[in-house]
C-alpha cells in the first residue's frame, strides 16, 4: 500500500528558503545540465553541494540539481490503520533504537556495492588524516531530515544513501536479523541467525529519493531457505548435513578488471603487512598470512563492504585468486572453522576462516546455464561450484518507486517474489525471516529511508 501525502505540480508552492536554494543554484551552474566531471569523485567544480542535497555529507551529482528537500507529512494519517507493536522496529536511525549515540550510527547496518563506486554518504573523516575521508560500509553515519508536521522533530534522523554512478549491477544495504534487535557478532545455529514474523503482514518504512536519483529501488525479505548466511552456519558446524541452499565463492575479477599481485612488504617477511598501497581494512591478521608474501587484487586495492567485525581485516575487499578464497565471510568475520565458530584449541585454525573456502584453489568452470568464471573450489577432490539451481540469495523482492516527498510504503509478504536466478522456493517461510536488504540497479542513487518496521492492520473493534 502507498500513501502519497499530496500530488506536486511544476507549479506547487515552495516555501522562500526553497526558491533563494533554486536561485543560488542557477547562478553556480547546477541548472545548466552540464554533468560533474567524475575525476573528482562525482562532484562538479560548478556545483555547491550544500545547495543541492539537504545532507552536509552529500555530494553534488549528476545534472547537479538542487534538492531543496520534501515538505512535512502528516506521518499520523499515514500510519493510522497500522499496528506495529510486537517488535522493535528494525531501524528508527535514532539512539533509541541501538544506535551509536554519540556517532549517530545505523546500528547493524552493512552495505555493499558492484565496485565500480562507493556509496559517497557512508564516509567518517580518516583518523589518520581529519581532512581526508574513508568508507564506513558497516554501521554507517545517519543524517538529519524533518519528516512529520504533526509530530514536529527538527533532528529526525534517517538514512541517505547517494552516489553513482554505478556502472554493473549496483549495489544495497542491509541487516542480518542475528543483528536485530542489537549486534551481536556470531550465532552458533541457524534458529539463531532467523526471527519469527508470522504475526506481521509485511515490512513498511517511509521514503523519498533526490531529484537526481534514479526512480526506485527493490525490497527484499530472506528466509532459512534462500539466506547464504543460514548456508554457511550449517557448513562450518557440520558440511555433511543437507543444507537448504548452497554458497559459492567467485574469485575472478568483475568489470574486467586485472587480477594483480601486490607485494605485502612484511618486515623480515613475517610481521604485519607494511605495504600502505593496502587498505588498513583489507589487511589480513598475521596468522592468516602464514608465510604469504602477496596478496591479489582486482586493480588498485580497495574496500568493497564492511563486515560485523572492528578487527583488522574486518572487511571485504577487491580481492581476487586464492587471496579471495581465504577471505573471512562477511556476516562471522571472527569465526573459527569449527563447530559453532569456537576457538580452535589446538591453535592451528586462526579467526577468520571460512571452512568451506579457505584453502581452496582459484578454479574455472563453466555453469549449466554458460557462465564462466573462476571459483574457489578444488576440482582435484572432485568438488565443483554450486550450480545457480541450488544456490542461495535469490531472496523475496518488490520494487518501489518513490517521489521527492516523504512516502510511507507498506509492503505484504504475500506481494513480494523471487526473481529466478537461484533455487527456488515455494513460498517465503515467516517463521524464519533472517534479512532484510534494500538494494538498487546501476546508475545515479540519491534515497532517503527511516522507521522500518514489520507491520500488521489494526484490527477493527
Amino acid at each position: 500500500m502507498l500513501y502519497i501525502p499530496r500530488l506536486l505540480s511544476l507549479l506547487s508552492f515552495r516555501p522562500a528558503s526553497r526558491v533563494l536554494l533554486v536561485a543560488l543554484a542557477l547562478a553556480a551552474g547546477c541548472s545548466s545540465g552540464a554533468r560533474p566531471d567524475i575525476n573528482e569523485a562525482g562532484v562538479s567544480n560548478l556545483c555547491i553541494a550544500a545547495e543541492c542535497t539537504p545532507d552536509p555529507n552529500g555530494v553534488c551529482q549528476h545534472t547537479c540539481s538542487p534538492d531543496p528537500g520534501p515538505d512535512l507529512v502528516k506521518c499520523g494519517d499515514a500510519e493510522a490503520n497500522y499496528d506495529f507493536s510486537g517488535l522493535m522496529p528494525i531501524w528508527t536511525f535514532e539512539t533509541s533504537d541501538g544506535g551509536n549515540a554519540a556517532q549517530q550510527l545505523a546500528r547493524g547496518m552493512y552495505s555493499y556495492t558492484d565496485n565500480s563506486t562507493i556509496i559517497r554518504t557512508f564516509q567518517i573523516p580518516d583518523s589518520n588524516n581529519p581532512n581526508n575521508k574513508v568508507p564506513k560500509t558497516f554501521e554507517p553515519p545517519v543524517a538529519v531530515l524533518p519528516r512529520c508536521s504533526d509530530r514536529p522533530d527538527p533532528m529526525n534522523h534517517a538514512i541517505h544513501i547517494q552516489g553513482g554512478p554505478f556502472l554493473s549491477w549496483g549495489g544495497g544495504i542491509g541487516i542480518g536479523m542475528k543483528n536485530f534487535p542489537s549486534v551481536t557478532g556470531s550465532v552458533a545455529t541457524p534458529e539463531e541467525a532467523a526471527i519469527d514474523v508470522s504475526s506481521f503482514e509485511g515490512i513498511s518504512f517511509w521514503a523519498r529519493r533526490g531529484p537526481d536519483s534514479q526512480t526506485g529501488f527493490r525490497v527484499l525479505v530472506g528466509d532459512k531457505f534462500t539466506d547464504d548466511d543460514v548456508s554457511y552456519i550449517m557448513y562450518r558446524n557440520d558440511p555433511t548435513q543437507k543444507r537448504y541452499c548452497e554458497r559459492v565463492r567467485e574469485c575472478g575479477c568483475l568489470n574486467h578488471r586485472s587480477c594483480v599481485a601486490i607485494h605485502l612488504d612484511r618486515p623480515n617477511g613475517t610481521g604485519d603487512v607494511g605495504n600502505d598501497l593496502i587498505p588498513a581494512a583489507c589487511q589480513p591478521m598475521t596468522n592468516h598470512l602464514t608465510t604469504t608474501q602477496f596478496m591479489s587484487f582486482c586493480g588498485t586495492p580497495e574496500v568493497i563492504s564492511g563486515l560485523d567485525s572492528a578487527q583488522q581485516g574486518g572487511s571485504s575487499c577487491n580481492t581476487c585468486a586464492e587471496t579471495r578464497c581465504n577471505e573471512r565471510w562477511p556476516a562471522f568475520p571472527d569465526d573459527y572453522a569449527t563447530p559453532n565458530g569456537t576457538a580452535d584449541p589446538t591453535g592451528v585454525i586462526p579467526a577468520g576462516t571460512d571452512r568451506q573456502f579457505y584453502g581452496k584453489p582459484c578454479s574455472p568452470y563453466t555453469m549449466r546455464n554458460g557462465i564462466s568464471s573462476f571459483w574457489c573450489f578444488d576440482p582435484a577432490a572432485g568438488e565443483r561450484p554450486a550450480e545457480t539451481t541450488e544456490q542461495c540469495g535469490d531472496h523475496w523482492t518488490r520494487v518501489v518507486n518513490l517521489s521527492n516527498e516523504w512516502q510511507f510504503y507498506a509492503i505484504p509478504f504475500t506481494q513480494m517474489a523471487q526473481q529466478g536466478w537461484a533455487q527456488r522456493s515455494a513460498a517465503l517461510d515467516p517463521t524464519s525471516v533472517s534479512v532484510l536488504r534494500f538494494t538498487w540497479d546501476g546508475g545515479w542513487i540519491d534515497y532517503w529511508i527511516d522507521d522500518v518496521r514489520f507491520y500488521r492492520h489494526k484490527t477493527t473493534q
